[in-house]
């Protein structure tokens, strides 16, 4: 049987269901016909966008930066955790290359050497000396004091000045190079590269010397090439003699500085080749050679081997 419960439930759920029809058929007159359309968004309008979102992402981490920098480290990592050393750290540089223990060495005993030399030979040291000037008989004194200033004092001269040229050198590097161009080397090569230079500068001069002896050789004129030995060896003392108080001094100078003594050097130098090539520019016209091989003579043996030295520095350097 039909209870009168159930017949009640049923047009209850009739009336619901007829209530929701009229609903729908009355929402298309609610919702305009059609939507309004909407234009997108120019380039400049969704750089504009972006831009202000990156702003805002930026500030927002450095806000979380920077109160995580005045964060402690319990509050960071637990209360077991302890910060380690808060003291800036300084980059390892290598010290400069004149800094070496070697270096130091060879420069004391350069110093000791020349104060030496000066002592024991002071009267050959005068009469070197006296051959500095641009007056005509000048040349003459270079070859009349031949055999009067022993050859075992020009050599002595000769092999301090070669060792000032590899002191000079590396104070150079360090003033002209950019910092950490040897950095890469191993630590015993850093502390014997003033020998390294003072080796170099002597393969220079015996290059020259051999070069020399074997054009007298073919050329059969020994003896020329013997007095043109013998003022190399003249004015490279006299070089030597005049510049070494500078490049110790210079040497002496914290990096950075000295350029006073360096311009001493530099003119110092530059007076003594001017010297050097007026002297054998005479001994050429006097043996009625052209100047065309003095010419050949000073790009050859003089300019070439010290440019090839130079030039194989700076490459590898």
């Amino acid at each position: 049987m039909i209870r009168p419960d159930d017949l009640s439930v049923a047009a209850d759920s009739f009336a619901a269901a007829d209530s929701l029809v009229h609903t729908a058929a009355a929402l298309p007159d609610a919702f305009p016909a059609a939507f309004p359309q909407v234009e997108p968004l120019s380039a400049a309008e969704r750089a504009l966008t972006l831009g202000g979102w990156l702003s805002d992402w930026t500030a927002r981490t450095a806000q979380g930066v920077a109160s995580l920098a005045d964060a402690s480290a319990a509050e960071l990592f637990g209360a077991a955790s302890t910060l380690g050393d808060v003291g800036h750290a300084v980059a390892e540089t290598a010290a400069p290359l004149s800094g070496s223990v070697v270096y130091q060495a060879v420069v004391l005993l350069l110093a000791a050497s020349y104060l030496l030399l000066l002592y024991t030979n002071y009267s050959e040291v005068r009469m070197l000396a006296g051959s500095f000037g641009f007056d005509r008989n000048a040349g003459q004194r270079t070859l009349q004091k031949r055999g009067v200033i022993h050859s075992h004092f020009l050599r002595r001269c000769c092999v301090l000045g070669v060792v000032g040229i590899g002191v000079l050198t590396v104070r150079l590097c360090d003033d002209w190079l950019p910092a950490g161009t040897f950095d890469l080397l191993p630590p015993l090569w850093r502390e014997g590269l003033c020998v390294a230079a003072v080796l170099a500068a002597e393969a220079v001069v015996l290059m020259q010397t051999i070069a020399l002896w074997c054009i007298g050789q073919v050329t059969l004129t020994q003896s020329f090439v013997e007095t043109l030995l013998y003022v190399k060896q003249f004015h490279f003392a006299l070089a030597s003699l005049s510049v070494l108080p500078f490049i110790l001094l210079y040497a002496l100078c914290p990096i950075g500085s000295g350029s006073g003594w360096l311009c001493g050097i530099v003119g110092l130098s530059a007076t003594i080749i001017l010297l050097f090539l007026r002297e054998i520019h005479s001994l050429f016209v006097a043996k009625n050679i052209s100047n065309l091989h003095w010419i050949l003579y000073l790009c050859t043996i003089e300019i070439a081997p010290v440019a090839f030295a130079v030039l194989m520095l700076v490459k590898h350097s």
